[in-house]
């Protein structure tokens, strides 16, 4: 993970002191936001909005007060402080600052952590490292801090007011994406027109041609056909259609022989339909085990009930193989894969197997493993182990994190309808979009099932014609000269179209890093385009085994 030294947090929270200063004001003294009305609250109830929920808070406000006991801190800086769970903080819950030991006994998160800390397969931090610490320009982290004082001040005069803050396409950004924005900007047009120049040029240098590999398993047949009466799938054609697109390039490669005596392990299991798959094209496996982060319904283990299946809750960074029953000191041959892990799982995920592979690199049985990249929503210590290989290509610390930024404009909704997840006047307009194209991508997505059944082919040339008006789309138009200062922010000003191309180059030679990486690991790996683009965005397959002694 991309860390901001001590030093630079304390220039940016100088840099910003005069904005920061006039959001510290208490909130009850701001106006209200023009144009804005204030909502009517009851009598005797709290005036505080909460953004998330996108409501007001429905407690009971402190007589004499405007807001309850949860949010008179937060709205006016007065009253006892609260503070997110240390222990679950996704969970949404705050406790009283000088509660929390008090709250530890009975927080059903903190028995959780407990409980999987104490798991034979936990080992805080085995697969995550140590990421590069960038030492990021002192008016980038000024930039940072003044833009997230501004945000602090507009959120603060909305909730004095009792008012909803209009929603906007481009949220604010926090934590390493901020500075990886900031610095964007910071190149201004030219600059930012010429480190695309060298990222094509790199990806030019390194990258392989992906070709189209859609294998499907004559057993995944039966999921592959239209929904009806007599075919009722718990998940989508599109989904199916990966499922064992991914499960046929594993044959394909060997990784399903010798079934009977390998356990097959998925990272990032969720529901487990991927395992599931596996179990029905591959009837002589017999032990597989789904790990995931959190807790899901566990509809495809009933289909799985013949198997010897173990289900583990644990984050990916903290997973040791080794202490997975049945697998310690190299007890059994074993297979890792995945599907739609974002960019930091998929990279916890590779060096699980690179540390296995060399803590047993005198085993005779084959290792592998297959994981499929899915866009970062957080990417967040996304391809660490690439920094070497992006360090020989000449890019900077700095240039490094951003282009890993720039992976996230390769999907991240920009082929979304209008209104989905914009603002509200867009919103009725976009569900009806929504539905009209959904019925358009499910008759598509039919269709090209039957297809490929027929032919699992598709053209090199093809191929070379996409990914060629990609490259020619990140050219873009010539840039005019503009000073950095101008207020240019490539992820607002950049056309849509463009951004697309630039995250997919990005993806590219992130992932073309990441093969080198495992060539040096002592892998032998490709990437492979698993299904076409029509049915999944991400549709990049890497697959490794273990190269073969010499």
């Amino acid at each position: 993970m991309s860390a901001v030294p001590p030093q630079q947090q304390q220039a940016a929270a100088a840099a910003g002191g005069a904005a920061a200063a006039a959001a510290a004001q208490p909130p009850a003294l701001a106006a209200p936001a023009a144009g804005q009305p204030a909502e009517e609250r009851p009598p005797g109830k709290c005036h505080y909005y909460m953004e998330k929920k996108r409501r007001h808070c429905k407690f009971d406000a402190i007589p004499g007060k405007k807001y309850c006991g949860n949010h008179i801190y937060f709205a006016e800086g007065t009253g006892p402080k609260r503070v997110p769970c240390p222990w679950e903080p996704k969970g949404g819950h705050t406790v009283l600052e000088t509660e929390l030991e008090k709250h530890k006994h009975k927080c059903p998160g903190y028995r959780r952590l407990m409980a999987e800390q104490a798991q034979p397969f936990y080992s805080q931090g085995i697969n995550g490292g140590e990421g590069p610490d960038v030492q990021w320009p002192a008016e980038v982290a000024a930039a940072v801090a003044a833009e997230a004082a501004a945000a602090e001040a507009a959120a603060a005069a909305a909730a004095a007011a009792g008012q909803a803050p209009r929603r906007r396409r481009g949220r604010g950004l926090q934590g390493p994406a901020a500075f990886q924005a900031a610095y964007a900007a910071g190149l201004g047009e030219q600059g930012f027109a010429e480190l695309l120049c060298r990222i094509k040029a790199a990806c030019e240098q390194i990258c392989e041609a992906e070709p189209l590999s859609l294998l499907v398993p004559p057993e995944a047949e039966p999921f592959l056909v239209p929904e009806s009466a007599t075919c009722n799938r718990p998940f989508s054609l599109k989904h199916a259609q990966q499922q064992a697109s991914i499960v046929g390039n594993m044959k394909q490669q060997g990784l399903l022989e010798g079934a009977e005596q390998t356990t097959y392990i998925e990272y990032g299991a969720g529901k487990g339909y991927l395992c599931h798959m596996l179990a029905s094209c591959t009837p002589a496996a017999r032990k597989v085990v789904m790990m995931d982060v959190r807790g899901f319904k566990e509809k495809a283990d009933r289909s799985m009930r013949h198997l010897e299946m173990q289900r583990l809750r644990c984050d990916i960074a903290d997973f040791d193989v080794a202490g997975v029953a049945g697998l310690a000191g190299g007890a059994a041959p074993w297979v890792a894969f995945g599907k739609h892990l974002c960019g930091a799982a998929t990279d916890f995920t590779l060096r699980s197997c690179a540390r296995e592979r060399r803590r047993q690199l005198g085993d005779a049985e084959q290792q592998a493993a297959a994981g499929q990249q899915q866009q970062q929503q957080q990417q967040q210590a996304a391809v660490e182990q690439a920094a070497d290989v992006f360090t020989e290509l000449g890019f900077s610390p700095q240039e490094f994190e951003a282009i890993v930024w720039m992976t996230g404009w390769a999907l991240c909704g920009h082929e979304a309808p209008a209104g989905f997840g914009g603002s509200d006047d867009e919103r009725e307009e976009g569900a009806a979009q929504q539905a009209h194209q959904a019925q358009q991508q499910a008759q598509q997505a039919a269709g090209e099932a039957a297809q490929s059944r027929s032919s699992h082919k598709r053209s090199r040339e093809e191929e070379e014609e996409e990914q060629q008006a990609a490259e020619e789309q990140v050219a873009g138009p010539r840039p005019v000269q503009q000073d950095a200062g101008t207020g240019w922010r490539p992820q607002a000003d950049l056309v849509r179209e463009r951004k697309i191309a630039v995250g997919q180059l990005c993806k590219r030679l992130i992932d073309a890093a990441r093969l080198r990486w495992l060539g040096r690991q002592g892998f032998e790996a490709s990437l492979v385009k698993y299904v076409p683009s029509s049915v999944s965005g991400e549709n990049r397959l890497l697959v490794a085994a273990v190269r073969p002694a010499a």
